[in-house]
């Protein structure tokens, strides 16, 4: 039974074989026929899929370019080279074009803002450069003209075409093109590195009165007579033409056989590379250097006024204070360019610095005042504190150092007012009591042949203590220190009450200074007490500076007041006199 099976099976796959063998040969056929182009279909879409799934596609076919483009070196170098050139040149132009660009605006804008002349300007460069003088004015100048331009077969050295700007020049030209290619020729021979280096090119052929500037490419050179310097823009253009002729007419190079009417075209060519610079007449424009000069100009003019005037004001207060009355000039000098700062000696009965300054049409604002309180013993500063004294009793004259009663005034003159004019002349330091007292003694005996007045004297006493009364001293918001357009009054007060104690000596009486401070009712009452008392308290100490006996003051804070709608400043110091 299973050799009958057997059998069976084979002759069923005999039997498939005779009915599928044929068709299936002929459809493998068929896909064999059609298979690139069913593969065409569908390349571009399988190999990106493969490429996005693992990157594959990229690592496989990286050695076989590799190996390919080895290949083509290896093989074709020269052509390879001959079709890269042109790209290559452009390529690297750009680059040094674009950094030549960079350099050459920020050059410019060191040339443009430099405000000296033209040479030391160019020297600086040089020396920022690490470039002699003389080459650097050279580079900057660069006044060239090209006479002539000559292209030449690098291989064999016959002449394809030239052009010059003088038709006579053109006679030289097959001996200049084999001359040159024999020096070139030369060159690479005789200097070439050692060991498959590359060969040795010439560049440039300078002689006394022109020069020659060489550029190589793969199958012919450029040659341009030039005299002068010649400029980075027109080695640019040789450059650029030569690469265009080689891009050109790159066949024609390659099977040169020693025709050269093919190369005539090259004619505008060449001829583009007949440049000269010429030196400009018209200087160039240097009006931001001569605003900016000006600019600096008027500034350090206006520097000097302020420095000359401040010399004429430490001169004005050398020439005079000298010989002043009661003021010693001990420093002057100028603090900065404009400002003055001075140090004098001045006895309180001398002219204010201020006064004297407003005098001499002085700027207040432009100087510092450092000032020494000293007593002056002159004659001339006691003189006049005893004529100041005198001015309150014009019953008495002092003349020759001497005091006499005015003529006719005898009758006037009461004890209490000799009295008063004794205290007062003792008081002030200098005067010589001694020398005086036989006048003031023949002065008290007329006087006392006159009754004394004790309404006079009580109505003498009345009016000094409503001048006193009267007096205010008026404070900022929120201060307490004494202004100074108010210091004046300080001793006003002084004066007044020092008299009002000789006067009340004559009636038997003492007299007490009150020194009120008041405040107005901006800000907390706590803060205005303390304002009012700091105010009577400042006011109280700048009298004892003046000579009132401390223990005469008495200081009282009254704190705020109420205006009630007056236009009056309740921020004052008042006075007010007990006896």
């Amino acid at each position: 039974m299973s050799d009958i099976q057997t059998r069976a099976k084979e002759d069923l796959e005999k039997l498939r074989k005779v009915l599928l063998q044929e068709p299936l040969t002929k459809q493998q056929a068929e896909m064999q026929r059609n298979a690139r182009q069913m593969v065409k279909d569908v390349v571009s879409e399988a190999i990106n899929d493969r490429e996005k799934q693992d990157n594959s596609v990229s690592q496989v076919l990286l050695p076989v370019v590799e190996h390919s483009i080895q290949k083509s070196f290896k093989q074709q170098r020269k052509e390879l080279i001959d079709y890269i050139f042109p790209l290559v040149g452009d390529l690297v132009r750009k680059y040094v074009a674009a950094s030549l660009r960079e350099f050459i605006e920020k050059t410019n804008d060191i040339i443009e803002s430099s405000l000296s002349f033209r040479g030391l300007k160019w020297r600086y460069q040089a020396w920022r450069s690490g470039m002699s003088y003389a080459k650097y004015v050279i580079a900057q100048t660069h006044i060239y003209k090209i006479h002539q331009v000559l292209l030449i077969h690098k291989e064999t050295g016959i002449l394809l075409h030239s052009a010059s700007a003088n038709s006579v020049d053109n006679e030289n030209s097959e001996l200049i093109s084999s001359m040159l290619t024999a020096i070139n020729d030369f060159v690479a021979d005789s200097f070439s590195t050692h060991s498959g280096g590359s060969e040795q090119e010439l560049a440039e052929i300078k002689t006394k009165e022109f020069s020659l500037y060489l550029k190589q490419g793969p199958s012919a050179l450029l040659v341009a007579s030039v005299t002068g310097t010649i400029s980075p823009s027109a080695k640019h253009q040789l450059q650029t033409s030569l690469e265009y002729i080689h891009k050109m007419y790159v066949d024609e190079l390659h099977k040169f056989n020693g025709d050269t009417s093919t190369f005539s075209v090259v004619e505008s060519t060449l001829q583009a590379c007949l440049l000269e610079e010429q030196k400009s007449s018209q200087q160039k424009n240097t009006w931001l250097a001569i605003i900016l000069l000006g600019a600096a100009g008027l500034f350090l003019g206006w520097l000097s006024f302020l420095y000359w005037q401040a010399s004429n004001i430490v001169t004005t207060f050398e020439n005079g204070l000298t010989g002043q009355n009661g003021i010693t000039l001990t420093h002057a000098e100028i603090s900065d360019i404009r400002n003055v700062e001075v140090t004098v000696m001045r006895d309180p009965s001398a002219i204010s610095i201020e006064d004297w300054m407003g005098n001499q049409s002085i700027d207040k604002n432009r100087v510092k005042v450092n000032e020494i309180s000293v007593i002056s013993l002159s004659n001339d500063v006691v003189t006049q504190k005893i004529n100041d004294v005198l001015r309150q009793f014009p019953q008495i004259m002092y003349a020759k150092g001497r005091l006499s009663i005015q003529h006719g005034m005898e009758s006037q003159l009461h004890t209490g007012d000799v009295i008063l004019l004794e205290s007062m002349l003792r008081n002030i330091p200098g005067v010589d009591s001694d020398k005086l007292l036989g006048d003031i003694s023949h002065i008290q005996n007329i006087a006392s042949t006159n009754s004394i007045d004790t309404n006079a004297i009580q109505h003498l006493l009345g009016k000094l203590i409503g001048e006193i009364s009267n007096i205010r001293i008026e404070f900022a918001v929120n201060q307490s220190d004494i202004p100074q357009f108010e210091a004046e009054k300080i001793k006003i007060i002084s004066e007044k009450f020092n008299k009002i104690q000789i006067v009340a000596e004559q009636l038997n009486k003492k007299a007490l200074l009150l020194v009120l401070g008041t405040s107005d009712t901006q800000g907390t009452q706590d803060r205005n007490q303390m304002l009012s008392i700091e105010r009577a308290e400042n006011v109280k100490n700048r009298l004892v500076q003046h000579g009132v006996n401390a223990s005469f003051l008495q200081t009282v804070a009254i704190g705020q007041v109420e205006t009630n709608g007056l236009n009056s400043n309740a921020r004052k110091a008042i006075f007010a006199i007990m006896y």
